[in-house]
């Protein structure tokens, strides 16, 4: 009884001191001023993702809870969200119909405190959880513009293309498993274990049965047979089949890493060909935005064209494009 009577005490105290503590009133005066929204770091960052990137849209601390939201009938929902609902990313790299291509979070020396690690921590897993792509730049000088492309580029579809990614969000495949899968997920998993068991058991009797000797003869005419199964060695026009097979796989993966290298040297080749000019760096009026961003589709344009012609006239690896005058 004794600690009912004190909880009512210190209930009432604190009720009494909310009623002396004054509110502020809708028609006084309130002491507000003016903050800035960005800070010089974050406005040339700002400024040069807008140069980078005229065709798309650009946004500036942005909540989190109007990037994403925890799947409709998830447990914990609530509680899912309060882990992000507060915090805000910097910056936000949409395209033209708003979808967002990728989150850019611009970190300084506050980020090595334990709380704004935490902060960043829970802002990683909500945005990775979504299936949105996230770039952080560390503290320092802010990347060039070929830097600060291939670390955006290079991320590209690191999540997007999970068409589950949000999953890991919803139903708590996490270490605290804070949240259980839905009731139509339990069958498969248990068919699924039931079959990865299966699978090991007759794996493991396999590996105990006795096997051959290998004797140096059988070893020099193994290393003779073509690597074709024993099934396709009497039929010549299944093995046939099979090595054709192999053999299109193989220039399928030599016309891959072609492809990847040549993507390779042409980015190169446009980072050594468009610099940005200093008066873009930073650009204060809207109309010196507008033409930064003009110059550099044009320039884009013109590359794209020289780089086709030598690309129809000389070997990749000799294509140099020539840097406008």
């Amino acid at each position: 009884m004794w600690t009912v009577g004190l909880l009512i005490i210190v209930l009432l105290g604190i009720w009494i001191l909310r009623k002396k503590v004054p509110r502020a009133s809708v028609n006084e005066h309130w002491p507000l001023i003016a903050s800035r929204l960005l800070s010089e770091r974050e406005q040339a960052l700002y400024q040069r993702l807008v140069g980078m990137y005229p065709e798309h849209v650009v946004l500036a601390q942005v909540a989190l809870s109007q990037l994403i939201t925890v799947r409709p009938g998830a447990r914990n929902r609530q509680s899912i969200r309060n882990h992000y609902a507060h915090l805000v990313a910097d910056f936000v790299l949409c395209r033209r119909d708003f979808s967002v291509l990728a989150v850019i979070e611009l970190d300084d020396s506050t980020h090595a405190r334990a709380d704004r690690q935490d902060r960043d921590r829970r802002k990683t897993r909500a945005v990775e959880a979504a299936g949105l792509r996230l770039v952080r730049l560390e503290a320092g000088p802010i990347p060039s513009e070929g830097e600060l492309r291939a670390r955006i580029d290079s991320d590209q579809g690191s999540t997007e293309s999970l068409p589950y990614a949000g999953l890991s969000a919803t139903y708590g495949f996490s270490p605290a498993l804070n949240t259980l899968l839905p009731l139509w997920l339990s069958p498969i998993i248990v068919l699924l274990a039931l079959g990865a068991g299966w699978i090991f058991f007759s794996r493991a009797l396999t590996s105990t049965a006795p096997k051959p000797l290998n004797t140096g003869s059988a070893r020099s005419a193994s290393s003779l047979t073509p690597a074709i199964p024993a099934a396709l060695r009497s039929d010549p026009g299944a093995a046939e089949e099979a090595e054709q097979k192999r053999l299109e796989a193989q220039r399928a993966v030599a016309a891959q890493q072609a492809a990847n290298a040549l993507a390779t040297r042409k980015q190169k080749a446009w980072a050594a060909y468009f610099v940005t000019s200093a008066s873009c760096e930073h650009p204060p009026r809207w109309e010196d935005q507008v033409e930064c961003g003009n110059q550099f589709m044009r320039a884009r344009k013109e590359f794209e064209r020289q780089w086709q012609a030598q690309q129809d006239t000389v070997p990749p690896n000799d294509v140099i494009v020539q840097s406008p005058p």
